[in-house]
């Protein structure tokens, strides 16, 4: 527990509890073995009586704090406020909720005109450099209710349920160099929010079992994930899952449109074990339904491996997949179901260590195109690339070597394959197999591994 609490414009005292405060409480040992549910962990209620006098400009002190309950920061008391740690600062949270809630008076949109003045006192709240370690099964880092233009920045998250959390309305929020690592549920969560404009950035979210950064349902729009290395979020054992590294769920109710996933490696886990883990797992799922497909969406520039699909669509529309790499999928790169006006273009994929996986599969969709991409080895399914039951959907300018067959088409209507070269074939390996007649397939280079070495030699 810290004997001192306080406010930044009270230099002269902080000065003097910022020596006690470390010499009492920052060590490791504390920091690994979490303490224990207690009746002493009171540290976010002094917290909370000196933040009251604090006029919004607010410093820890560095050293170990322990809470049993959230830090309630009401904005409307406030104004604009600064929270931030002098020095390394490690909140133990010994409770169900957030360590820390910050709730403001958002009520309408970014539009100048619908802000109220009262919520333009409270804008661009700020917590920079903390760090949050869970002490309950159901303790979470931070979370944003009703706020405008909150900024979050070098903030460390581990041991909790989810990282951070949006709830409910914000506007213009941006997070960025943060780390949420090894939490039991989702490291940045968006939970039936109403949120435009949301820019994630320079971020590491690892190891969280129930997703990384996971979108749910509400109305979101405007979002920028770009420059993150985001790792592993989903069981670390054979536990199946339907969630990923990047999960963006409509499937029973919300509208989310207009985002850019940009600069990310992406990754694991699913093939450096023994036994393959979290089945179901995904790099990027976004996943609508009948009423409403999540839209206008670019993934590009990304390297995606280690996961049971690395991106796989359902019941979306209008999305970009470009200029990604993707290996060491198991066993499809690409998934894409009931979806229309997909564009996969201009991609590496190759299950480099892997052997026997990878391939790209459209379901039940229309109008998509597939072009440029170079598939090497893809051994998941009978072809590389794999179009069944789809409508009015091109394969073009594709150069596959090493699988079953190069393209294969099933009851498919008005689709067409063109201008692709397929080498490497097994003896009784086609350049595209299955209803050649019903759909147009023209300029298919196809060579199988005996004559392209004939004609080497």
């Amino acid at each position: 527990m810290n004997p001192c609490l306080v406010p930044a414009f009270a230099a002269s005292m902080l000065i003097a509890c910022s020596v006690t405060t470390v010499s009492a409480q920052n060590s490791v040992a504390q920091d690994s073995a979490l303490p224990t549910v207690s009746s002493t962990a009171v540290d976010h209620l002094k917290l909370a009586q000196q933040l009251e006098s604090s006029q919004g400009n607010f410093v820890i002190p560095a050293g170990h704090y322990e809470f049993g309950g959230t830090l309630e920061i009401d904005l409307t008391k406030f104004g604009a406020l600064s929270l931030r740690g002098d020095g390394p600062v490690t909140i133990h949270m010994n409770a169900a909720g957030p360590a820390i809630r910050i709730t403001g008076s958002l009520v309408g949109s970014a539009d100048p005109k619908q802000i109220q003045p009262h919520t333009w006192l409270e804008r661009m709240p700020l917590i920079d450099g903390i760090g949050i370690v869970g002490a309950h099964p159901e303790a979470d880092g931070i979370e944003l209710v009703q706020t405008m233009q909150a900024t979050i920045s070098r903030v460390h998250v581990r041991k909790a349920r989810h990282g951070i959390v949006l709830s409910k309305r914000n506007r213009n929020v941006a997070i960025s160099n943060v780390h949420l690592y090894e939490n039991s549920g989702i490291g940045l969560f968006l939970n039936e929010v109403n949120l435009h404009q949301f820019n994630v950035a320079n971020s590491h979210i690892s190891y969280n079992r129930g997703g990384g950064i996971v979108v749910r349902g509400g109305n979101v729009r405007n979002v920028h994930i770009t420059g993150c290395d985001i790792e592993a979020n989903m069981p670390d054992d054979t536990t199946p899952t339907e969630s990923g590294n990047i999960f963006v769920d409509c499937r029973k109710s919300g509208s989310i449109a207009e985002m850019a996933i940009t600069g990310n490696t992406i990754q694991h886990s699913a093939h450096y074990h023994a036994q393959k883990q979290a089945p179901g797992g995904a790099n990027i799922r976004i996943a609508g339904r009948d009423e409403y497909q999540p839209n206008m969406i670019t993934v590009t520039g990304n390297v995606l491996s280690d996961t049971h699909t690395h991106v796989h669509l359902i019941q979306a529309s209008d999305v970009t997949l470009v200029g990604n790499t993707y290996f060491t999928t198991e066993p499809t790169d690409v998934l894409v179901q009931k979806c229309e006006r997909i564009v996969i273009a201009n991609s590496i994929m190759n299950p480099r260590e892997a052997s026997g996986t990878g391939q790209v599969v459209l379901e039940q969709s229309s109008n998509c195109s597939v072009t440029g991409l170079v598939c090497h080895n893809l051994l998941g399914g009978n072809a590389a690339i794999t179009l069944e039951a789809c409508k009015h959907t091109r394969v073009s300018e594709c150069v596959i070597s090493g699988s079953r067959n190069g393209i294969e088409i099933a009851d498919c209507t008005n689709c067409s394959v063109t201008d692709c070269t397929v080498t490497d074939l097994p003896e009784s390996g086609q350049g595209v197999v299955g209803q050649t007649d019903a759909n147009r397939v023209r300029d298919v280079s196809a060579s199988h591994v005996e004559s392209r070495q004939a004609t080497a030699n």
